[in-house]
């Protein structure tokens, strides 16, 4: 049987999707890391996008929803994982915490489809392994209102398969 988390999460961020009542909380996010956990065997580098809405909640606390992608590309060496990238879709909610004007920490929790749909294993749908747990903690550093350096940890706790990343990015508000 599947699992219901991603459909849970989506349409979540469907239902709540009627409230954003203005642009000023979007967040988009780019990165770059290099493969940890046992992606590390099989990978070289990741890539990670995500887009963000936040609320601010209080003076120094934002939450809200965020999706994205990520991928894993292959280090070249002759195993079976040759021709596939890993690539996974985190749905997740967030949240951030300003520490002072320029520096910011918070964490990311929820489910990551695997894009693959259980390739490496088997068919993820009969096996219910479709994705995982999503984890990402993050600290930033903002240069601008609007502009932040961020370094995260990324980590994917799939049935029989750890995927994570230690990455660094930027991230641009609107």
């Amino acid at each position: 049987m599947t699992s219901k988390w991603p459909f849970i999460a989506i349409l979540f961020l469907i239902c709540y999707s009627h409230q954003l009542n203005a642009q000023e909380g979007f967040r988009f996010e780019a990165n770059v890391g290099i493969p940890l956990a046992d992606s590390a065997d099989f990978y070289s580098f990741a890539l990670q996008g995500n887009i963000y809405y936040s609320w601010q909640v209080s003076d120094k606390v934002y939450v809200g929803p965020t999706v994205g992608v990520m991928y894993l590309f292959e280090d070249g060496t002759a195993s079976s994982f040759d021709s596939l990238p890993a690539i996974y879709i985190p749905i997740a909610a967030s949240g951030r915490v300003k520490l002072n004007t320029a520096w910011a920490a918070g964490f990311d929790l929820g489910y990551a489809i695997d894009g693959n749909l259980g390739n490496y294993f088997g068919s993820g749908l009969e096996d219910d392994n479709v994705g995982g747990i999503y984890l990402r903690p993050v600290v930033g550093y903002y240069f601008k209102e609007k502009l932040a350096l961020t370094a995260s940890y990324v980590h994917i706790n799939q049935k029989n398969y750890n995927a994570a990343s230690l990455s660094i990015g930027v991230n641009f508000w609107f």
